[in-house]
C-alpha cells in the first residue's frame, strides 16, 4: 500500500500484489521478517521486475466497496480530478488515466 486519497465519501488505496515467496518464506517466519526488514533495499530490488497492483475502493467505514485489478506496474497514488482518476507509479513511467467509476456501481 502507498499513497491514500480521500475522495469524498470513499477512500483509494491502491495495492501491490502479493508476491508469492514472501508469502511461503518470509512472512510465516518472525526470524526471517526481522532479516530481511534490516537488508539494504539495493539487495532486494530486481530493476526488472515488474510490479501488478490494483486499486481498492473503500468506504470511509473501511469496508471493500469495489476492486480495480490487473495494473502492470502497480499504481501507486489515485488522484481523482474532473471524471477520471490519474494514476502514478514509482518507477517514473508516465502517469496514467482511466475513467473514475460511477459512484452508484461501487457496489
Amino acid at each position: 500500500m502507498d499513497g491514500l486519497t480521500l475522495d469524498a465519501d470513499r477512500l483509494l488505496v491502491p495495492m501491490y500484489d502479493r508476491v508469492a515467496v514472501l508469502d511461503r518464506y518470509v512472512l510465516p517466519h518472525l526470524w526471517a521478517r526481522h532479516t530481511v526488514a534490516r537488508l539494504p533495499a539495493t539487495l532486494l530490488q530486481d530493476p526488472d521486475a515488474v510490479r501488478n497492483g490494483s486499486i481498492l475502493v473503500l468506504s470511509i467505514g473501511g469496508e471493500v466497496q469495489r476492486q480495480f485489478v490487473g495494473f502492470t506496474e502497480a499504481p501507486t497514488n489515485v488522484v481523482p480530478w474532473r471524471d477520471q482518476w490519474l494514476l502514478g507509479t514509482l518507477n517514473g513511467t508516465q502517469a496514467r488515466i482511466m475513467p473514475a467509476p460511477l459512484r452508484g456501481s461501487d457496489g
